[in-house]
């Protein structure tokens, strides 16, 4: 979970870097998804200490499926700021990935809430 975590930090790290100063027009939308991200992983802490509550496991599930929504909107907004094609590809591939994976992540935690093992 270590490594994991470590490349999902160098990996935001690196997309906030792009979208402040390589895409400075478009750092309000690549900023909004970056702050939106964060509130959906507020609800997986808050899922984390009470993970018997099943009002924090719906909150978890529910939140961060929306600051998905939400991301992506704001990465269609960055998108149509970039000029180059490379930076495109970068931002829809390192957006749509965290989403990807984050979602993922709030499944298994679902499948295990319920005590179901998820399928790989």
């Amino acid at each position: 979970v270590r490594m994991v975590m470590g490349l999902h930090h160098v990996a935001c790290i690196i997309g906030h870097l792009f979208g402040a100063f390589l895409t400075p027009e478009g750092f309000p939308f690549s900023f909004a998804g970056a702050v939106v991200l964060e509130l959906g992983s507020a609800t997986c802490n808050l899922y984390c200490l009470y993970p018997s509550s099943t009002a924090a496991m719906i909150g978890y599930l529910a939140t961060v499926s929306a600051t998905h929504v939400v991301a992506l909107a704001s990465l269609a907004g960055w998108y149509r700021t970039i000029q180059s094609r490379g930076g495109r590809l970068f931002a829809v591939t390192l957006t749509v990935a965290l989403v990807m994976l984050r979602q993922r992540e709030a499944h298994k935690a679902l499948h295990h809430f319920l005590g179901e093992a998820p399928r790989s």
